[in-house]
């Protein structure tokens, strides 16, 4: 950068990889910012800022999550200005959706990614999106016709919360009451995992995502045995996606003082579990009404 101050892709570059760096987060937007001056429609340099302030794990270093979410929309916004790309339209959609609760607003950027190239919207964190706002506006119908746009069975993106597509199908079918739909979901679920199982056995999130996907088949007995064996051993070390894991399989055993024990861990955490999203969101409808799980809210 010394060289060549006004390279706009290395600066990215730069801001990019120190960014991975704890507590330099806001040294990577400076040099951000400071490209932005020189190359304001670069809609990729303006995605990049976006992300600084808002992704998809967490609402970026200072200030606070309003502020934060406000300031990366903005920059979204923009970078689809400039040119339209599915990438921002998704996170955008994201942010909207988990951090504000505003589904009509969330729709209305999705209706915008309809128009992307089918590629784009048939990507795992795409169609991800897609249907889990179908879920959270309770439209079976949405969700039906965004799995129906790849035939990928599992999403191998670690920042999405419900990997098998099976089990957002399921949700679905069981919102529009097609019990047995619903069941040959969560079937069709269980041997995707008992596969990923037996391709990779010493995976601990296969095994509990196999458990959560029993507990809704109330195949209790086989559930419970396979968290007795991992959850002692990630409660003396909750790292990230551990608390998530074992909240989602406790709500699926319809188990709400165990599930709100972990809920703490994860509230806020994600644009996928927030104050705003859990009341909208069928994976909680088992415990919605118990004490506890009220609560905790």
């Amino acid at each position: 950068m010394a060289a060549h101050p006004t390279h706009v892709r290395l600066a990215r570059a730069l801001a990019f990889t120190i960014s991975f760096t704890r507590g330099r987060e806001t040294e990577a937007r400076a040099v951000q910012l400071d490209i932005l001056r020189r190359a304001s429609r670069d809609p990729l340099l303006r995605y990049e800022i976006a992300m600084s302030y808002c992704d998809y794990s967490f609402y970026g270093p200072g200030g606070t999550m309003a502020t934060n979410v406000a300031s990366a929309i903005e920059h979204l916004d923009a970078a689809i200005a400039i040119q339209p790309f599915a990438s921002a339209l998704i996170l955008k959609a994201t942010l909207i959706g988990g951090w504000r609760g505003d589904l009509p607003a969330m729709r209305a950027v999705l209706d915008q990614l309809e128009q992307q190239p089918i590629v784009e919207r048939a990507e795992d964190r795409a169609v991800y999106i897609t249907m889990w706002a179908g879920l959270m506006e309770r439209r079976p119908d949405r969700v039906e016709a965004a799995a129906a746009l790849t035939a990928r069975n599992y999403t191998d993106d670690m920042v999405m919360l419900m990997r098998p597509k099976a089990w957002r199908l399921a949700l679905a079918h069981r919102l529009a009451g097609k019990v047995n739909s619903e069941r040959a979901a969560w079937q069709s679920a269980e041997a995707v995992l008992r596969q990923r199982i037996k391709d990779a056995p010493a995976d601990p999130y296969y095994q509990i995502e196999l458990a959560t996907t029993l507990a809704w088949l109330d195949q209790r007995e086989e559930a419970t045995r396979l968290v007795a064996a991992i959850e002692p051993v990630w409660k003396e070390n909750l790292l990230y996606g551990r608390p998530q894991a074992l909240a989602l399989f406790y709500a699926a055993m319809g188990d709400a003082k165990k599930a709100a024990a972990y809920l703490p861990e994860l509230i806020d955490q994600t644009p996928f579990v927030t104050r705003k999203t859990i009341p909208l969101d069928p994976w909680w409808d088992k415990i919605r009404d118990a004490p506890e799980f009220v609560a905790l809210l």
